[in-house]
């Protein structure tokens, strides 16, 4: 197996852990309370994502699209920093 293959069955595994965990230890109805909580976990790191992706198309860098928000917060301290000197 590849280690893509990996991280994709394992996610799936622990997910399916804590389906079963949540329908053995309080049935359909805490299931049914839980299924929001979950979808809005995978609807917020695609949200994330999609924010990076559109970070990194504005400064034109699409790999390291936090590393440019770094860079660019840094250097507004850094010129307010020498400013008040």
């Amino acid at each position: 197996m590849s280690s893509g293959t990996v991280w994709i069955w394992s996610t799936v595994f622990t997910g399916w852990i804590i389906k079963l965990a949540i329908l053995k230890l309080g049935g359909l109805k805490m299931y049914r309370r839980a299924v929001p909580f979950f979808f809005s976990l995978v609807l917020g790191d695609y949200i994330i994502g999609f924010a990076w992706s559109i970070i990194g198309l504005i400064f034109d860098d699409i790999g390291l699209s936090y590393l440019v928000l770094t860079k660019i917060i840094l250097t507004s301290i850094q010129q307010k920093h020498i400013c008040q000197m």
